[in-house]
């Protein structure tokens, strides 16, 4: 995208139709039996490559995710060769210091790959544990294999924002897509998105990403997320690679539709995904917190609650001395206590020169039924 569809993108974001939130009013399409949308978030577990390839821990991690209460776990489904050259040495992404190996390659062949013979079953196990199943996928018959078995979308990596014939690969399925932009620019998300819709596919969201791992707090920039949902109209989200639980539940108040977040059984095993990912009980402390910040939100109209103590705890005019009816009412003669079941303070002006219809003892608040 040139100067020219940048502008437009910026033009988009100044003129869009806005809520009484102040973000553009978008309906998101459907995960699973959620819609996605601000008021619900949709929260996902990353499995990555955390189960060491071994399938006991990788259903552990499907049950870990299933007590925390997400709504879906994520699975990495790719052949090596889609992700790095066989020419590429291991220590290129410091690999040497878990895995032995020596090239890149190696390493995502015999030690980081999700076994395909595994999916159906993790998958099948996943939907009796009530969780949705998603799938980043990095080639297309990647996308086609996924597609084949029960999952709920596709994840777009954000090293493949930029990956146009993926792109126009995943728009031939009709499974809604997840991009996430890490390291990506306006134009480079404006690409991608345009890709999907020019080729039929308006299922999508967008998630706000930092691909930093671990992420500091002053690299998250989190009004990005509701940049994304106003330039391109589209349910926009966060990817986390902080080790935060908060992270994720400001997020939400910045009107995260979708939550993504790795998950570990033990931070201290070694492999390249498990220091930045959140162990078991953060997991669901991370929910907890979403819940929070989705309960919290409430309504941008201003209303007051049933447990609003209006009359416990305001003010009225009260009596300070006896008065008596046919009095003119002074200003000494009154003072300003609770409850506020009386007239209010504001009202003193008004009330100082009234005459009084009928007696009033002291520390009695005054009504209006007590002046002509």
């Amino acid at each position: 995208m040139g100067v020219a569809g940048v502008d437009y993108v910026v033009r988009r974001l100044n003129t869009g139709t806005r809520d009484n939130q102040g973000m553009t009013d978008i309906d998101g399409f459907r995960l699973g039996n959620q819609r996605v949308s601000p008021k619900s978030p949709y929260s996902i577990a990353e499995m990555g490559t955390n189960h060491d390839r071994d399938r006991t821990v990788a259903k552990q991690l499907i049950d870990a995710a299933a007590q925390a209460g997400v709504d879906a776990i994520k699975y990495q489904v790719y052949h090596p060769g889609d992700i790095v050259s066989k020419k590429i040495d291991a220590e290129e992404y410091g690999f040497e210091e878990y895995y032995e190996g020596d090239t890149a390659y190696e390493v995502f062949e015999d030690h980081l790959r999700l076994p395909r013979k595994w999916f159906a079953e993790l998958t099948a196990y996943a939907d009796d544990q009530g969780l949705d199943n998603i799938a980043t996928v990095q080639c297309p018959d990647c996308a086609g294999f996924v597609a084949d078995h029960n999952v709920q979308a596709f994840k777009l990596a954000s090293m493949d924002l930029t990956h146009v014939p993926l792109l126009e690969s995943l728009a031939e399925f009709d499974l809604p897509v997840i991009l996430s932009t890490g390291m990506g620019s306006l134009s480079e998300i404006d690409t991608a998105v345009s890709t999907l819709r020019e080729n039929g596919h308006n299922d999508l969201a967008v998630l706000h990403c930092v691909s930093n791992y671990p992420t500091d707090p002053n690299e998250l920039n989190l009004r990005n997320i509701q940049t994304i949902r106003d330039a391109f109209e589209v349910p926009a989200g966060f990817s986390d690679h902080t080790l935060s639980t908060v992270a994720p539940a400001l997020a939400v108040g910045y009107g995260a539709s979708i939550i993504e977040k790795h998950l570990t059984l033990d931070r201290s095993r070694e492999g390249p995904d498990h220091p930045f990912a959140l162990e078991p009980d953060e997991l669901s402390e991370l929910v907890e917190n979403i819940e929070l910040a989705r309960q919290a939100g409430g309504s941008p109209a201003r209303a007051l609650t049933d447990r609003d103590k209006r009359d416990e705890y305001r003010r009225s005019i009260v009596a300070d001395i006896d008065l008596t009816a046919g009095e003119t009412i002074t200003a000494d003669a009154v003072r300003f206590a609770r409850p506020g079941d009386g007239i209010e303070p504001g009202a003193i002006d008004v009330v100082t020169g009234m005459e009084l219809q009928r007696d009033v003892p002291a520390e009695r608040v005054l009504t209006w039924d007590h002046l002509k």
